[in-house]
């Protein structure tokens, strides 16, 4: 297949060994393989060198940085699809072979597919992580779709910071199309999410139901304070309202229509989607702090129930040896008299 499969790596060579030999169970299917390494002190480059088989693989050094090293690897791939191999994340010749077999039929410059999802510990997880999941069970799709611009542009600003094209490592790209509009690395984890916003009305999409590669889920996933999901939306915007404008400066007034319905509604409602998600994730983060606080609470109860047992043993003592009064409860004074008595002997 024309495909380039990239494997961008940096100081993960305690994963690299599996990851590269599920790559190597379907290496021979695709074109090229580049890998990129962000400087690497770990021996992961040396690894990849002896791990992955190949006749063009090419082996690319660059700074640190996840899109940067995708977009690098893009740079330089002289197929017309490119596959993200992410460390962790791994696909099978035939989920390969379905995302390319769905890009030639509806001639799509993207093609997205859920992935499944798994913890560290190799278990299937027990929730949806993207909107492609929620979507795709709430459509009851069966079958590989085009999706009309409006409906990209849709579901590319309707789920707040988060991405509708889920994991990259499950979806395949047109090269050309991320040459000309490569992933933006100024937006932390939601590259993906800002790259969707700006090109969904320039290229053309698919969606398959089919499950075609694993996505690993990491404990920090999606875990982002408040203010920095309320600055990264709003950045969000700028990029996704920008893309509307430059559709509708460019395409007649029938072709736009129902863009420009939904953006009117979007006007009248007050408030979008992402703007509720996002007051959404401010209540989950409220809740999580208030849960904090109830087990602070509940340690500092325990501490202060430990501090009245140690009072009541001193009391006690001093009482048996004669020196506090049994209605005096004065630690200090207790004390004093102690150090009064020892002084005394």
């Amino acid at each position: 297949m024309p495909i380039t499969a990239i494997v961008p790596v940096y100081n993960c060579a305690d994963r690299l060994v599996p990851h590269l030999a599920s790559i190597n169970e379907w290496v021979s299917s695709v074109e090229e393989v580049i890998v990129i390494d962000s400087g690497s002190i770990d021996g992961t480059a040396e690894i990849a060198r002896r791990e992955i088989i190949h006749p063009r693989i090419r082996h690319e050094v660059v700074p640190p940085g996840l899109y940067g090293a995708w977009n690098h690897g893009v740079k330089i791939s002289n197929c017309e699809f490119c596959y993200f191999a992410t460390v962790g994340d791994t696909i099978k010749s035939e989920g390969l072979n379905h995302l390319f077999t769905v890009a030639k039929e509806y001639t799509a410059d993207v093609v997205i597919s859920p992935p499944r999802c798994i913890t560290e510990e190799g278990l299937n997880a027990d929730f949806r992580v993207f909107p492609v999941h929620r979507i795709l069970e709430g459509s009851d799709l069966s079958e590989p779709i085009a999706l009309e611009k409006w409906l990209v542009y849709l579901l590319a600003t309707g789920f707040s910071i988060e991405s509708f094209l889920g994991s990259s490592a499950s979806n395949l790209y047109r090269t050309e199309c991320l040459q000309r509009d490569p992933f933006p690395p100024d937006f932390g984890k939601a590259g993906d999410s800002a790259w969707m916003r700006k090109n969904a009305l320039r290229y053309n999409f698919a969606l398959t139901p089919k499950v075609c590669a694993d996505f690993l889920i990491h404990q920090d996933h999606g875990i982002r304070e408040h203010g920095e999901i309320t600055d990264l939306l709003d950045r969000l915007s700028v990029i996704s309202d920008g893309a509307l404008k430059e559709w509708l400066d460019f395409t007649n007034l029938r072709g736009s229509a129902s863009l420009r319905i939904l953006n009117c509604w979007r006007d009248m409602s007050g408030i979008s989607p992402e703007k509720t998600l996002d007051a959404i994730r401010h209540l989950e983060g409220v809740a999580k702090t208030a849960e904090l606080q109830r087990e602070y609470i509940k340690e500092l109860e325990q501490h202060l129930d430990k501090r009245a047992q140690i009072i009541n043993h001193l009391n006690s003592e001093c009482e048996r040896l004669q020196i506090l009064p049994k209605e005096s409860f004065s630690i200090g004074g207790m004390l004093r008299k102690i150090l009064f008595r020892l002084k005394g002997c």
